[in-house]
């Protein structure tokens, strides 16, 4: 029983680390101002979700405008991360 309840208190701190990831990842991308930038980085990275069912939920048919948005979203996060204010420009 002993082995169960060390198994069960790894597996929770773990889920632990893991939902502090994601609050730190979701901060992040909050400062991103795009609000479409912010939304296809939740949908890929937080909320896991595929490329066929991000067009879908954002009601779009065009993969390269999702990709392209998504390239942006990327650097915009980047900024982020570097410190820079992404409504400098």
């Amino acid at each position: 029983m002993e082995a169960v309840a060390a198994i069960k208190a790894e597996i929770a701190e773990k889920i632990e680390w893991q939902a502090r990831r994601i609050d730190e990842a979701t901060t992040l991308i909050s400062q991103i101002e795009s609000k479409e930038q912010r939304e296809v980085l939740i949908m890929r990275y937080i909320e896991n979700k595929t490329w066929a069912e991000i067009l879908e939920a954002r009601d779009c048919d065009n993969i390269g405008s999702q990709y392209e948005l998504h390239k942006r979203a990327i650097a915009s996060l980047q900024k982020v991360l570097d410190g820079d204010s992404i409504g400098s420009k």
